[in-house]
């Protein structure tokens, strides 16, 4: 089963996603997407880490959207996958380390694939979507295609689930 946990910053959809994620069962698995780039950053990561303590989570952490190809090789049949989130999968593929923007389409592409991989090998997927630039009208051509970019790969992606939940002030609304 694919499902997509889509909603805005702080909406509660991490922890709507995670507790989905524990009642499906089976062997419990996390894919973290967001690169550590400060002191913010790392009091989210540890936060989500606090959440999931002492569930049985196999965590991995990767980089880019061509790690989860290796991942998906690693996991056993039955595994339950968590990948959080979208934004920061698109954001890791699409620019690289010294800021250049790769081609938006074959990151798309790579961002499906992966997704794709997992899903042909676990039971369940639950990929935690972003609803961003809903409240303000994005400048600059890069941050426009980014944007673009996680809208289009979460529509693709929500053609695929079997059950899509948008998340609101901690209320999950299942819309698909």
């Amino acid at each position: 089963m694919r499902i997509l946990v889509t909603g805005a910053a702080a909406s509660g959809k991490s922890a709507f996603a995670e507790n989905r994620v524990c009642e499906l069962g089976g062997e419990l698995v996390y894919i973290a997407t967001m690169l550590v780039r400060g002191s913010e950053d790392a009091a989210r990561v540890l936060k989500h880490q606090n959440e999931r303590a002492g569930k049985g989570f196999t965590t991995f952490e990767i980089t880019c959207a061509a790690d989860l190809q290796h991942i998906a090789n690693e996991l056993p049949q039955d595994a339950c996958v968590l990948l959080e989130d979208l934004a920061n999968l698109v954001s890791d593929t699409l620019f690289s380390r010294d800021g250049t923007m790769r081609e938006a389409s074959l990151v798309h592409d790579e961002i499906l694939t992966g997704l794709d991989a997992l899903a042909l090998r676990a039971e369940h997927v639950v990929l935690v979507g972003n609803e961003l630039g809903s409240d303000i009208a994005p400048e600059g051509l890069e941050t426009k295609q980014y944007l673009k970019l996680v809208g289009g790969t979460a529509q693709q992606y929500a053609a695929r689930c079997d059950e899509v939940f948008e998340v609101v002030s901690g209320i999950a609304q299942k819309i698909a």
